[in-house]
């Protein structure tokens, strides 16, 4: 199917959807908004643009949080602030969670659950609040 069949069928869907609910019929044609105007071309290849599109998006959101949480150093006010928005991030799985806690604690790649990486991050931040305090004592 080439992409101009589908955005037809978008507009279509987002017309057809729109009668019962406004809000849904807004998100298809937002769907249909996303795909590149040239029509011309097969949906498989609209699609692989679509993918890295979004992979470079989740992958920005990651260098977000890492950066935010290295940002609080070993300010647990900043950090549970940090903590609490990225436990409230509905879009946020099991990869994400683990990518971020990996860019955080420099250690493993992956973990079993997001809890468990979330975990893991409050474990790697812990240690670092410690050990400043032991330098702080030190000095």
């Amino acid at each position: 199917m080439l992409l101009k069949g589908f955005i037809d069928a978008l507009d279509r869907l987002g017309a057809l959807i729109g009668t019962a609910s406004k809000a849904s019929g807004n998100e298809v044609r937002a769907l249909k908004n996303l795909f590149d105007p040239a029509k011309d071309r097969p949906i498989s290849e609209a699609l692989d643009d679509l993918r890295q599109v979004l992979q470079s998006q989740r992958t920005a959101v990651q260098a977000k949080y890492v950066e935010r949480l290295r940002g609080a150093g070993t300010d647990e006010i900043a950090f549970n602030a940090v903590m609490r928005e990225l436990e409230k991030e509905k879009h946020l799985d099991k990869e994400m969670a683990s990518a971020i806690a990996h860019g955080y604690t420099d250690g493993r790649k992956e973990w079993p659950t997001a809890k468990a990486a979330f975990k893991a991050i409050r474990k790697t931040f812990d240690q670092r609040a410690y050990q400043e305090s032991k330098l702080r004592l030190i000095s």
